[in-house]
């Protein structure tokens, strides 16, 4: 595993950014050992909560949702969090502390509305050796009918508060896990930060019905004939998964978030990252590939740094985030796109008919500089316009064109994006001044050369204004910059492209 991988989360350095999710996974030290030795950053132990907290599981309590072809694309649950006693977790947390003291251990705890159990089932916790904390506000079923998992973090007011008495009882990293049974999850995930805590993690599971037994009409799993809803995961859950990491993401910036749902591989994996996780948190990918699946999610990672030539994890983080949109805004891109293809495609057929292909060649072949001695003086007088205020509000960005490199449908598109061309005579655009509409032309006859009929039809057929003037040289860059400003003042900024 390179150092690509590392990455520091809230003063945490984990080793990758592949953590095991509370659950099954890790329910016991012996579980723990074995996922820091199979080579995961860190491990989400499962959620335990005082000694007198009621905690009495059912039998069967798991269901699959397989596809056509046999896979399984959803996993439910129903089982509630851990039913050790919490003395026994101190033990097994101090025990996985003194076998994997690198690895990044958090513990997870759920308890009533009430400060007092909330600060001590935390702070012995810590004692006992966990490095960072994860509030689960989020458990779907069992615990919700007492007032505890989601049923908290549905409630922001609950979740401020519970997380500060935490923030209050510790002195490390507190995650707040996010329940996705709601219809905003930011504000609980605003609610969090301002409580205090570090972070979130995304999403727990979600509330569904596995199926409905078809000979018996009884819901799965069933238990004595009933069944109740639980907790969905697996890939089906992916989408949902990343949607709400990113808007957690877009809601709060540099609040870290630890991404869950739906990680079967370092695909999934890399996803939960590119919109904003810094972490990834699987449990049922272990459940039901085992443990050796990190050894996937690291060398997936890792080829997908070297391929795009990302230097580190953390380059990732969130990179996908910026092309999220309204529809509104992919409406307007999409006619944008629309409109300029239209006009290339008018011009390409207004110069077409006019000229064949292989004569349209002179129209940006040669440099600026083949005819022009002083052509460095020039573009340099050029540049003064960028930072000129005109009164037609255009503003000037001189840019240099190699047109000799183009292709014919290149040197259309960049003609395009020209509002006003400078070239000398007969000697193709090399240097141009881009503003938001199109406009003029700009010619130099240099030493008694002529107006280029060519050039005049062109700037005809763009609907552009054309001046063409007579030039030395080496040419007078001052005067050029002169006749280049009246060109730019005069041009039509309303007027649609």
């Amino acid at each position: 595993m390179s150092s690509k991988l590392a990455i520091e989360v809230d003063g945490l350095r984990f080793q990758n950014p592949f953590v095991i999710g509370s659950g099954p996974p890790s329910t016991n030290a012996k579980i723990m050992n074995k996922a820091f030795a199979a080579g995961w950053g860190g491990v989400v132990a499962k959620t335990t909560a005082l000694t007198d907290t009621e905690v009495v599981n059912v039998q069967p309590r798991y269901g699959k949702l397989r596809s056509k072809s046999r896979d399984n694309v959803g996993f439910q649950n129903i089982e509630l969090i851990s039913d050790a006693p919490f003395e026994k977790w101190e033990d097994w947390f101090k025990e996985v502390k003194d076998t994997h003291p690198e690895g990044v251990l958090i513990g997870s705890i759920m308890e009533s509305y009430d400060k007092g159990r909330w600060q001590e089932v935390a702070a012995r916790s810590v004692e006992a050796g966990c490095d960072a904390l994860e509030l689960n506000f989020s458990c779907p079923h069992g615990h919700p009918e007492s007032g505890m998992g989601a049923a908290m973090g549905q409630d922001p007011a609950q979740v401020r508060e519970v997380t500060a008495w935490v923030c209050e009882a510790v002195n490390v990293p507190v995650w707040a896990k996010m329940t996705p049974n709601i219809t905003d999850i930011t504000r609980p995930a605003l609610a969090a930060r301002e409580g205090g805590a570090a972070g979130v993690s995304a999403i727990n599971t979600i509330l569904s019905c596995i199926g409905i037994n078809l000979k018996t009409l009884r819901p799965l799993p069933t238990v004595e004939g009933h069944s109740t809803f639980g907790g969905y995961s697996y890939l089906a859950v992916k989408p949902i998964a990343l949607r709400m990491v990113a808007q957690i993401a877009q809601a709060a910036p540099g609040f870290s978030i630890s991404g869950i749902g739906g990680v079967t591989s370092s695909t999934d994996a890399i996803e939960h990252i590119l919109v904003g996780a810094s972490t990834v948190q699987s449990c049922t990918g272990p459940m039901l590939q085992g443990m050796k699946m990190v050894s996937e999610l690291i060398e997936g990672t890792e080829a997908f740094l070297d391929e795009h030539g990302f230097d580190s994890i953390s380059d990732i983080v969130g990179k996908s985030l910026p092309f999220f949109t309204t529809h509104h805004h992919l409406v307007e891109l999409q006619q944008e796109k629309r409109r300029r293809k239209e006009a290339e495609k008018r011009f390409c057929d207004s110069a077409r008919s006019f000229f064949d292909c292989a004569k349209l060649g002179h129209l940006g072949i040669r440099k600026l500089g083949r005819s022009v001695r002083n052509d460095g003086e020039v573009v340099r007088a050029l540049k003064s316009l960028e930072g000129r205020a005109f009164p037609n509000g255009a503003r000037v960005t001189v840019r240099d064109v190699d047109y000799s490199s183009l292709s014919f449908e290149d040197q259309i598109k960049t003609n395009l994006d020209t509002d006003v061309m400078v070239g000398p005579h007969g000697a193709g655009l090399m240097h141009n001044i881009f503003m938001p509409d199109r406009a003029a032309l700009v010619e130099l006859f240099i030493d008694g050369s002529s107006a280029n009929r060519h050039f005049h039809n062109l700037a005809r057929w763009q609907g552009r204004s054309y001046y063409g003037s007579a030039f030395s040289n080496p040419v007078r860059a001052q005067q050029l910059v002169s006749v280049v400003a009246g060109a730019v003042s005069s041009l039509d900024l309303s007027k649609p492209y």
